[in-house]
């Protein structure tokens, strides 16, 4: 092993370590009164994010906040948040652009469609992002979303069989060679398909690895973007390998893996996991782009201000609140202007952008690790800081996931369904 290597692997070590302690310290979520969500003063175009949160199953490796669809309850739900859409509205909110996530968005189709018709004429929305899986992007999903989708992120995952088995993925979705065929099929229906792989998962080689980015390469997407495993603590979810830790040393070497073969003249870098064809693409992380964002549904998270709000998991309690004209948020995280900025800087530099007032402090700490440097009176991302800034955002994403587990862990089954009297 070279010497930068074991350099790398350590600050890497550091890295998380510092990161899994922030988000310990930070992340502390308090009870709002729902009528505190600010009402917006300025013409600023946020970003709206839609949570949907029912799939037909449930995949071993996902920790986002889901309940087992059914029809009734999930057509009942796109009502409310059309509702809830109008509340926001009452408060001077606009959006222009909206990302709908799940769960599976694309359950009902033609509620999907209602719904981002509702937004568009609600608001000045010009371009949709739409999560959806394999199963779910032929008719009639087609026939509800083509010329309404601006960009649709299909999640495959891996094309090997045997991680495929292991999350769960190859029994509904069939094997990594059908999937390639249906991510094929559709993507000269939309403007841009994004397609997110997962990799290091348990015992992965960097064959297996090579093996998924040439055939992700042959479909040819506008898009692709490369997510580290993330585990999830609450029972029934997550994979752990067989130390029951995920291996950074292995994640490194993977990650470095897919710098080599991505460094392609027709796919631009975009983050340190995405890579796209045209640099004005959207991208998957909504959060580089986005200072502020109002997520609506149940289990969704908004960051204005100061302020970071989390709404109510349960379905029944959503159902009270906004039928009650509130917005469903039930806690928040307040935080001081210093660490927005270490916040900022964060998501910033995983975008490869330098547009905040970054703390000293922090951003010379990223500058001594050598994961950014100065060329031309410009600063840029290294290599290794790509690696480690994905090792931070990894760990981040990891202390959201802990938010999920802590609400989620506080449902019973009343709060899977609506009350009696709904329609």
């Amino acid at each position: 092993m070279k010497i930068n290597d074991i350099t790398l692997g350590y600050k890497a070590f550091v890295t998380s370590f510092v990161m899994k302690s922030a988000c310990k310290y930070y992340l502390k979520l308090s009870k709002l009164n729902t009528l505190s969500f600010p009402t917006s003063e300025d013409n600023k175009k946020r970003l709206l994010y839609l949570h949907i949160p029912f799939c037909f199953s449930f995949c071993s490796y996902c920790t986002f906040h889901k309940f087992h669809f059914e029809e009734n309850t999930a057509r009942y739900y796109f009502k409310l948040l059309r509702k809830e859409m109008t509340i926001i509205a009452e408060k001077g909110y606009n959006f222009g652009a909206m990302y709908l996530g799940g769960g599976t968005p694309t359950v009902l189709p033609d509620e999907l469609a209602k719904t981002i018709d509702f937004a568009k004429k609600l608001f000045d929305i010009k371009e949709v992002s739409c999560e959806s899986d394999p199963d779910h992007i032929s008719s009639p999903i087609l026939e509800n979303t083509v010329d309404r989708i601006d960009r649709l992120s299909v999640g495959i995952q891996t094309f090997d069989d045997n991680y495929l088995k292991m999350i769960g993925r190859y029994e509904k979705f069939g094997s990594g060679e059908q999937q390639l065929e249906k991510v094929k099929k559709i993507i000269p229906h939309f403007p841009i398909v994004n397609i997110d792989m997962i990799f290091n998962y348990p015992g992965q080689s960097e064959q297996s690895l090579l093996d998924d980015i040439n055939k992700v390469l042959s479909a040819e997407s506008s898009q692709i973007t490369f997510y580290p495993l993330m585990f999830g603590n609450e029972k029934g979810f997550g994979i752990k390998n067989k130390e029951g830790y995920k291996s950074l040393k292995t994640e490194k070497n993977l990650y470095q893996l897919i710098l080599k073969e991505m460094n392609r003249e027709d796919y631009l870098q975009r983050t340190s996991w995405a890579f796209s064809k045209d640099r004005a693409e959207i991208i998957d992380e909504y959060v580089v782009d986005n200072d502020e964002y109002v997520g609506l549904g149940s289990g969704a998270f908004s960051f204005i201000g100061d302020t970071f709000y989390v709404n109510t998991f349960s379905l029944r309690e959503y159902e009270k609140l906004v039928n009650n004209n509130n917005i469903s948020i039930i806690k928040g995280i307040s935080f001081r202007k210093h660490a927005i900025k270490q916040y900022r800087m964060m998501v910033d530099i995983f975008g490869f952008k330098f547009k905040h007032s970054f703390p000293k402090a922090e951003f010379g700490l990223l500058k001594l690790a050598g994961a950014v440097k100065k060329n031309n009176n410009k600063y840029y991302v290294t290599e290794n800081g790509k690696y480690l800034l994905s090792v931070m955002m990894s760990e981040f994403y990891s202390g959201m996931n802990e938010i999920r587990t802590m609400m989620r862990s506080k449902l019973n089954t009343e709060d899977e369904n609506f009350s009696a009297s709904h329609p």
